[in-house]
Protein backbone atom coordinates (compact mmCIF):
# COMPACT_ATOMS: atom_id res chain seq x y z
CA UNK A 1 0.00 0.00 0.00
CA UNK A 2 2.89 2.36 0.70
CA UNK A 3 3.81 2.53 -2.99
CA UNK A 4 0.31 3.71 -3.82
CA UNK A 5 0.50 6.48 -1.27
CA UNK A 6 3.95 7.68 -2.23
CA UNK A 7 4.69 11.19 -3.43
CA UNK A 8 2.43 11.92 -6.41
CA UNK A 9 3.97 15.26 -7.37
CA UNK A 10 6.27 13.71 -9.97
CA UNK A 11 3.53 11.82 -11.77
CA UNK A 12 2.29 12.96 -15.13
CA UNK A 13 -1.20 14.39 -15.34
CA UNK A 14 -3.96 12.19 -16.69
CA UNK A 15 -4.19 12.76 -20.45
CA UNK A 16 -7.35 14.15 -22.00
CA UNK A 17 -9.82 11.59 -23.25
CA UNK A 18 -9.37 10.70 -26.90
CA UNK A 19 -12.33 10.89 -29.32
CA UNK A 20 -13.29 7.24 -28.78
CA UNK A 21 -13.21 7.65 -25.00
CA UNK A 22 -15.22 10.87 -25.21
CA UNK A 23 -17.88 9.16 -27.31
CA UNK A 24 -18.04 6.26 -24.86
CA UNK A 25 -18.11 8.63 -21.88
CA UNK A 26 -21.00 10.58 -23.40
CA UNK A 27 -23.04 7.49 -24.24
CA UNK A 28 -22.60 6.06 -20.76
CA UNK A 29 -23.41 9.37 -19.14
CA UNK A 30 -26.68 9.54 -21.06
CA UNK A 31 -27.56 6.05 -19.87
CA UNK A 32 -26.78 6.95 -16.27
CA UNK A 33 -28.83 10.16 -16.45
CA UNK A 34 -31.80 8.34 -17.96
CA UNK A 35 -31.73 5.70 -15.24
CA UNK A 36 -31.38 8.32 -12.52
CA UNK A 37 -34.70 9.80 -13.65
CA UNK A 38 -36.46 6.46 -13.10
CA UNK A 39 -35.80 5.22 -9.55
CA UNK A 40 -37.37 1.80 -10.10
CA UNK A 41 -35.06 1.05 -13.00
CA UNK A 42 -32.16 2.34 -10.97
CA UNK A 43 -33.01 -0.18 -8.27
CA UNK A 44 -33.27 -2.92 -10.89
CA UNK A 45 -29.81 -2.02 -12.13
CA UNK A 46 -28.35 -2.08 -8.62
CA UNK A 47 -29.68 -5.62 -8.16
CA UNK A 48 -28.13 -6.65 -11.48
CA UNK A 49 -24.75 -5.19 -10.54
CA UNK A 50 -24.27 -7.59 -7.64
CA UNK A 51 -23.07 -10.04 -10.29
CA UNK A 52 -19.95 -7.90 -10.68
CA UNK A 53 -18.70 -8.42 -7.12
CA UNK A 54 -15.94 -10.79 -8.27
CA UNK A 55 -14.83 -8.34 -10.99
CA UNK A 56 -14.70 -5.54 -8.42
CA UNK A 57 -12.51 -7.67 -6.17
CA UNK A 58 -10.20 -8.41 -9.10
CA UNK A 59 -9.91 -4.71 -9.90
CA UNK A 60 -9.27 -3.94 -6.24
CA UNK A 61 -6.41 -6.45 -6.02
CA UNK A 62 -4.85 -5.61 -9.39
CA UNK A 63 -6.08 -2.47 -11.09
CA UNK A 64 -5.43 -2.80 -14.83
CA UNK A 65 -7.02 -1.01 -17.76
CA UNK A 66 -8.09 -4.34 -19.26
CA UNK A 67 -9.94 -5.33 -16.09
CA UNK A 68 -11.45 -1.85 -15.76
CA UNK A 69 -12.63 -1.75 -19.38
CA UNK A 70 -14.18 -5.21 -19.10
CA UNK A 71 -16.03 -4.22 -15.93
CA UNK A 72 -17.26 -0.93 -17.37
CA UNK A 73 -18.46 -2.60 -20.56
CA UNK A 74 -20.39 -5.12 -18.49
CA UNK A 75 -21.96 -2.40 -16.36
CA UNK A 76 -23.07 -0.50 -19.46
CA UNK A 77 -24.66 -3.64 -20.91
CA UNK A 78 -26.68 -3.95 -17.72
CA UNK A 79 -27.69 -0.29 -17.95
CA UNK A 80 -28.98 -0.86 -21.47
CA UNK A 81 -30.93 -3.90 -20.35
CA UNK A 82 -32.47 -1.91 -17.50
CA UNK A 83 -33.43 0.87 -19.91
CA UNK A 84 -34.94 -1.62 -22.35
CA UNK A 85 -37.23 -3.16 -19.76
CA UNK A 86 -40.73 -1.77 -19.36
CA UNK A 87 -43.16 -0.12 -21.71
CA UNK A 88 -42.10 3.50 -21.14
CA UNK A 89 -38.56 3.28 -22.52
CA UNK A 90 -39.27 6.00 -25.09
CA UNK A 91 -40.58 8.29 -22.36
CA UNK A 92 -37.46 7.73 -20.28
CA UNK A 93 -35.20 8.50 -23.24
CA UNK A 94 -37.19 11.62 -24.09
CA UNK A 95 -36.99 12.85 -20.51
CA UNK A 96 -33.23 13.40 -20.79
CA UNK A 97 -33.19 15.03 -24.22
CA UNK A 98 -32.03 18.62 -24.15
CA UNK A 99 -31.44 18.63 -20.42
CA UNK A 100 -27.92 19.14 -19.10
CA UNK A 101 -27.24 16.49 -16.48
CA UNK A 102 -25.34 18.82 -14.17
CA UNK A 103 -23.47 17.17 -11.36
CA UNK A 104 -19.74 16.59 -11.20
CA UNK A 105 -17.16 13.87 -11.79
CA UNK A 106 -15.30 12.03 -9.06
CA UNK A 107 -12.07 10.10 -9.60
CA UNK A 108 -11.57 6.77 -7.79
CA UNK A 109 -8.33 4.77 -7.59
CA UNK A 110 -9.07 1.03 -7.19
CA UNK A 111 -6.71 -0.67 -4.78
CA UNK A 112 -5.66 2.49 -2.96
CA UNK A 113 -8.27 2.32 -0.19
CA UNK A 114 -7.19 1.63 3.39
CA UNK A 115 -10.71 0.32 4.17
CA UNK A 116 -10.97 2.53 7.24
CA UNK A 117 -14.39 3.95 6.38
CA UNK A 118 -13.84 7.70 6.72
CA UNK A 119 -15.15 8.46 3.23
CA UNK A 120 -18.13 6.19 3.78
CA UNK A 121 -19.10 7.92 7.02
CA UNK A 122 -18.43 11.48 5.84
CA UNK A 123 -20.38 10.94 2.62
CA UNK A 124 -23.27 9.30 4.48
CA UNK A 125 -22.93 6.17 2.37
CA UNK A 126 -22.23 7.65 -1.05
CA UNK A 127 -18.85 5.84 -0.99
CA UNK A 128 -18.62 2.29 0.28
CA UNK A 129 -16.06 1.01 2.80
CA UNK A 130 -13.48 0.67 0.02
CA UNK A 131 -13.94 4.33 -0.96
CA UNK A 132 -15.81 3.41 -4.14
CA UNK A 133 -18.61 5.54 -5.59
CA UNK A 134 -21.73 3.58 -6.62
CA UNK A 135 -20.89 1.16 -9.44
CA UNK A 136 -24.00 2.26 -11.33
CA UNK A 137 -22.37 5.69 -11.79
CA UNK A 138 -19.01 4.47 -13.17
CA UNK A 139 -18.30 5.87 -16.64
CA UNK A 140 -14.71 5.53 -17.86
CA UNK A 141 -11.26 4.28 -16.92
CA UNK A 142 -8.12 6.40 -17.27
CA UNK A 143 -4.44 5.74 -16.65
CA UNK A 144 -1.14 7.57 -16.24
CA UNK A 145 2.48 6.54 -15.68
CA UNK A 146 3.46 6.17 -12.06
CA UNK A 147 7.08 7.14 -12.64
CA UNK A 148 8.30 4.05 -10.80
CA UNK A 149 9.29 2.04 -13.89
CA UNK A 150 8.76 1.99 -17.63
CA UNK A 151 5.32 0.66 -18.53
CA UNK A 152 3.98 0.98 -14.97
CA UNK A 153 0.63 2.76 -14.87
CA UNK A 154 -1.95 3.61 -12.26
CA UNK A 155 -5.60 3.24 -13.17
CA UNK A 156 -8.46 5.42 -12.02
CA UNK A 157 -12.20 5.39 -12.59
CA UNK A 158 -14.34 8.39 -13.52
CA UNK A 159 -17.84 8.34 -12.02
CA UNK A 160 -20.73 10.76 -12.25
CA UNK A 161 -21.94 12.54 -9.14
CA UNK A 162 -25.60 13.59 -9.47
CA UNK A 163 -26.34 17.18 -8.44
CA UNK A 164 -28.13 16.07 -5.27
CA UNK A 165 -25.08 14.06 -4.15
CA UNK A 166 -22.31 16.61 -4.68
CA UNK A 167 -22.12 17.73 -1.07
CA UNK A 168 -21.87 14.13 0.16
CA UNK A 169 -19.29 13.23 -2.48
CA UNK A 170 -17.09 16.22 -1.64
CA UNK A 171 -17.30 15.52 2.08
CA UNK A 172 -16.16 11.95 1.49
CA UNK A 173 -13.19 13.09 -0.58
CA UNK A 174 -12.07 15.48 2.14
CA UNK A 175 -12.28 12.73 4.76
CA UNK A 176 -10.54 10.02 2.71
CA UNK A 177 -7.08 9.44 4.22
CA UNK A 178 -5.76 7.22 1.43
CA UNK A 179 -6.46 9.53 -1.49
CA UNK A 180 -8.57 6.79 -3.09
CA UNK A 181 -11.18 9.35 -4.17
CA UNK A 182 -10.93 12.96 -5.31
CA UNK A 183 -13.16 15.32 -7.20
CA UNK A 184 -11.94 15.54 -10.76
CA UNK A 185 -10.78 19.15 -10.59
CA UNK A 186 -8.37 18.09 -7.83
CA UNK A 187 -7.20 14.97 -9.65
CA UNK A 188 -6.66 16.45 -13.11
CA UNK A 189 -7.22 20.05 -14.12
CA UNK A 190 -6.86 19.12 -17.79
CA UNK A 191 -9.57 16.48 -17.63
CA UNK A 192 -11.81 18.74 -15.57
CA UNK A 193 -11.55 21.43 -18.26
CA UNK A 194 -12.30 18.89 -20.98
CA UNK A 195 -15.25 17.20 -19.29
CA UNK A 196 -16.81 20.21 -17.58
CA UNK A 197 -18.49 21.49 -20.76
CA UNK A 198 -19.00 17.91 -21.96
CA UNK A 199 -21.22 17.15 -18.98
CA UNK A 200 -23.66 19.77 -20.20
CA UNK A 201 -23.40 18.95 -23.89
CA UNK A 202 -23.61 15.18 -23.62
CA UNK A 203 -27.29 15.12 -22.70
CA UNK A 204 -28.27 17.23 -25.68
CA UNK A 205 -27.36 14.73 -28.42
Amino acid sequence: MANLLADKSSREDFPSLDPEQLSRFGARLRSVVQLSSTPERGRQLERRLHSFDASLEELQSEATLVAAYDLLDGVERQRQLALAEGRDRAEVAASSQGNAPGGEIVCHWPGRSLSTGEANVASRGFYDLLDRPPLALWLEAIARPTGRSVGDFEVAILAWVPPAEIERARAGCLACKSGAVAMLESASEALARQLGPFLAASAEA
